[in-house]
């Protein structure tokens, strides 16, 4: 008669290797897919909205992971070249409109093109944050010191020196104000530094403070 001690340790060896094909196929599959994918040639895929309603999902499967668009889904990181400027990474953000450079095909279930360099749209089709430029009368008087605090005339973005900014490789503007440097979308940028009327901006411009200016010309 067999003792089953002696099958113990085989079933544990099964088990073992059956864990390690589990982890090391995916990574396998990844590895392929990305070298697969870097034997065709780049192509262009105009304005792809990154999904919006819910976070981009980052399944991770190895070295790359799947974004979805609303022109499908591609293998990618969540940073990737900018197309205009190698030396630049643009960030991939949910509801952000891009022009992809991407390289393989698209096969179901098994592949999906890579991304090797996007940039911004110039056409967001996504609706663009409401703008703050008045205050609402009808609101408490809580909601309405938040929204003065918001409003051009307070933050005053017009009297600073601004940190560089590429619409192409930059989904969002880093914009001085005086509550310090606000990150905030192209159009609330334009909204912020457009003066409005019957003020006088700062002459000369007051220099910009924060890391992100290391690269403005503020004198």
């Amino acid at each position: 008669m067999t003792d089953p001690e002696k099958k113990r340790p085989r079933w544990r060896a099964w088990a073992a290797v059956a864990v390690a094909v589990a982890l090391l196929v995916p990574g396998a599959i990844s590895v392929g897919t990305a070298v697969f994918n870097g034997q065709f040639a780049a192509s262009e895929i105009a304005s792809c909205t990154m999904q919006q309603g819910r976070q981009i999902t980052y399944k991770r499967s190895g070295l790359r992971a799947r974004i979805a668009t609303d022109c499908g889904n591609f293998r990618g990181a969540k940073e990737v070249s900018c197309t205009s400027d190698a030396s630049q990474q643009i960030a991939l953000i949910a509801g952000t409109t891009y022009d992809l450079t991407v390289r393989g095909p698209r096969i179901p279930l098994i592949s999906a093109p890579t991304i090797v360099s996007a940039t911004v749209s110039d056409e967001q089709l996504a609706d663009p944050e409401p703008g703050l430029t008045e205050i609402d009368p009808d609101a408490n008087d809580n909601v309405q010191s938040l929204q003065s605090s918001l409003l051009p005339e307070t933050l005053r973005a017009f009297d600073y020196e601004q940190p560089d900014f590429d619409p192409s490789c930059d989904p969002f503007r880093s914009v001085m104000t005086t509550n310090g440097i606000q990150s905030v979308s192209p159009a609330r940028a334009e909204e912020l530094l457009e003066v409005p009327d019957g003020i006088t901006p700062s002459d000369p411009l007051l220099p910009c403070v924060g890391y992100q200016c290391s690269s403005a010309d503020v004198g």
